[in-house]
């Protein structure tokens, strides 16, 4: 069963089965959000997923307008993962793939979205689906 944590180890997760989609978001809320180009997102069914720890939450519009609410450690203020009221993303929770404790390396997207924010020194990866905005 696939695990993770926050940075200091207070909030830690794990879930079964395989993630429903793995996405590469450039979005310009996941990178305020992560200090990062890009953040790798692991959809998970949230009836796969037990969360240990008292999260705290924040909550934001996406630029499609989309409500997100954010679940980070209160502690190292590291992101777990966020959830929104998007139809698509909806049985979701999207876990930051960087806080897995291992597994990291098989967690390859599947599609890059919100490409319209690729910074101009990333390329795209070949293979994948892109999309301008969300899917």
């Amino acid at each position: 069963m696939p695990k993770g944590s926050c940075l200091c180890g207070k909030l830690t997760y794990e879930f079964s089965g395989e993630p429903a989609k793995t996405v590469l978001c450039h979005c310009l809320q996941c990178r305020k959000l992560t200090g990062s180009a890009f953040t790798t997102n692991l959809l998970i069914p949230r009836d796969n997923i037990q969360i240990k720890g008292s999260p705290k939450h924040y909550d934001f519009i996406q630029e499609t307008g989309d409500k997100f609410t954010t679940s980070f450690c209160g502690e190292c203020a590291t992101l777990i993962g966020k959830e929104t009221d998007a139809e698509s993303f909806k049985p979701f929770l999207i876990l930051e793939a960087g806080t897995l404790d291992e597994g990291f390396e098989q967690a390859k997207p599947d599609s890059e979205i919100f490409v319209k924010h690729r910074t101009p020194w990333l390329e795209e990866i070949k293979g994948l689906a892109q999309f301008e905005g969300k899917p």
